[in-house]
C-alpha cells in the first residue's frame, strides 16, 4: 500500500514540474545561453578597455610629438587624429620656415586665424601623406590639404644629429665622399647657388667640429628632399648630422663629385652644371 501511495506522489511530483517547464519554456534562455551571454558581456568589457587604453596611449603620443611625420608614424591607414589651431600651429612653426610653404603657405594659416570658425583640425594617414581638414563648430570643412610625406620626413631630418658615422646609415651607401673634396665644391659657388643649398650659413657654422666627411641621399623625383649628411668626429665620439635638400641638388653635386672634377672647375662653370633649383618655382 505504502509502495502505491509513494508511486503516485511521485508521478504527481513529476507532471507537476514537467507542466511549470513547460509553461517557463518560452522565457527560459537556451541551454548555454546564459554563459554565452556573460562571455560576450566579458568580452565587450575588455574591447571597450582596449579601445579606451589605445585612444588614451595615442592622445599622449600626439601630445607628445615635436613634428608632424611623428604625429602620422604610429596610425595604421586611414586613421586620423584631432589637433586643436594652437597644435597644428605649434607643428607647422617646428618646421623649417623653407619647408612650411610646402604644406600651407603661412598667409592661408593666418586667414583661418582670424576668426573663431576653425575650431580643430583632423589629420588621417594616407600613405605616407597626411590628408588634413580644417573644421569649423559644425565640422563644416574650411579647408583641405594634403601634407606631403617627403616634406614631412624632411622636416623632421633638419638639423638632426645623431651617433655615429655616415658608414652606419644606408641611405649613405656608396655616396660618402671626404669634407674637404665637398666643401671645395661648395665654396666655390655663387652666394645665390649655396643659399638655395642651405638657406643659413649658420648650419656650416653649427656643425660639430671637426667634419671629416659628407654623405649624400637621393630620391628618385628632383623635386622631393634628399639628404645631406655631415660625419663629425668631435671628443665625445662621432655623430652625423643631417639636412634636407632637393634631390635633383643632391645628384648634381653627386655627379660633379664623383667625377673627380670639382678641383679644376671654375664658380661659373660649376654654378651652370648645378642649376640648382627653387622649390618655390616648382
Amino acid at each position: 500500500m505504502l509502495a502505491i501511495i509513494s508511486e503516485l506522489l511521485f508521478h504527481w511530483v513529476e507532471r507537476t514540474a514537467g507542466q511549470y517547464l513547460n509553461r517557463a519554456n518560452n522565457s527560459r534562455p537556451a541551454w548555454g545561453t546564459q554563459w554565452d551571454q556573460a562571455g560576450q558581456a566579458q568580452k565587450a568589457s575588455a574591447k571597450l578597455g582596449s579601445d579606451a587604453s589605445a585612444k588614451a596611449k595615442l592622445r599622449a603620443q600626439v601630445d607628445s610629438v615635436s613634428t608632424f611625420a611623428e604625429l602620422l608614424q604610429p596610425l595604421e591607414q586611414g586613421d586620423g587624429v584631432q589637433l586643436t589651431p594652437a597644435r597644428f600651429i605649434e607643428l607647422y612653426r617646428g618646421m623649417p620656415p623653407f619647408l612650411r610653404s610646402r604644406i600651407i603657405d603661412p598667409s592661408d594659416l593666418a586667414d583661418l586665424t582670424r576668426n573663431d570658425d576653425w575650431v580643430r583640425t583632423h589629420i588621417q594617414r594616407r600613405g605616407s601623406d597626411g590628408y588634413c581638414l580644417f573644421l569649423d563648430p559644425n565640422d563644416t570643412v574650411l579647408r583641405q590639404i594634403v601634407m606631403n610625406g617627403n616634406v614631412l620626413e624632411a622636416s623632421a631630418n633638419y638639423a638632426v644629429t645623431s651617433n655615429g658615422t655616415l658608414a652606419d646609415n644606408p641611405k649613405f651607401s656608396g655616396k660618402i665622399f671626404t669634407a674637404n673634396r665637398f666643401f671645395n665644391l661648395y665654396d666655390q659657388l655663387p652666394d645665390s647657388s649655396r643659399q638655395k643649398v642651405f638657406n643659413d650659413e649658420n648650419i656650416i657654422l653649427a656643425l660639430p667640429k671637426p667634419v671629416v666627411a659628407v654623405g649624400l641621399y637621393t630620391m628618385f623625383q628632383e623635386n622631393d628632399y634628399g639628404l645631406i649628411g655631415f660625419g663629425s668626429n668631435p671628443p665625445s665620439g662621432p655623430v652625423v648630422t643631417t639636412y634636407p635638400v632637393l634631390s635633383g641638388d643632391v645628384t648634381t653635386i653627386y655627379n660633379i663629385l664623383s667625377a673627380g672634377v670639382a678641383d679644376s672647375l671654375t664658380s661659373a662653370q660649376i654654378s651652370k652644371d648645378m642649376q640648382i633649383q627653387d622649390p618655390e618655382a616648382e
